[in-house]
């Protein structure tokens, strides 16, 4: 062991508490730097997915998959709509075909059953349309 003057020990000691004192400072800044930094990163990355901040869950993912659900609806509703209208046809000219026409069934049955679908697909494309208006809003 080594003998220092008491001076000396007491400079030494100031020292090392100042250099510790600085330190502390130091890191403590670069501490709040960081977390400054990915506290702007996180909102960016929120703003820019234009959800809130921390969806990437299940949330980001039921919201991709709608997005492009909704794509895809947008871009080939018409022809859904077509292909309908179309097998709705092709079963009343196959009915007819294979059955004849007789008044009372179709005034009882059938009629009651092309209407309600005819409205089946109107209802389908109000919907539609009401969505695309409401996701464009």
């Amino acid at each position: 062991m080594i003998a220092i003057p008491v001076g000396e020990y007491e400079f030494l000691k100031q020292r090392r508490d100042q250099l510790q004192k600085h330190h502390c400072e130091q890191i403590q800044d670069a501490y709040n730097d960081m977390q400054m930094k990915m506290t702007d990163a996180i909102v960016k990355q929120g703003m820019s997915a234009g959800t809130p901040a921390g969806g990437n869950g299940l949330k980001g993912l039921a919201r991709r998959i709608g997005e492009k659900v909704y794509a895809w609806v947008n871009r080939n509703m018409p022809v859904v709509i077509g292909v309908a209208g179309f097998g709705i046809v092709c079963a009343v000219v196959g009915h007819y075909g294979q059955m004849g026409f007789h008044l009372g069934w179709f005034l009882g049955f059938e009629l009651p059953l092309y209407l309600f679908l005819l409205w089946a697909v109107y209802r389908v494309w109000r919907m539609y349309h009401k969505y695309k208006k409401q996701k464009e809003d």
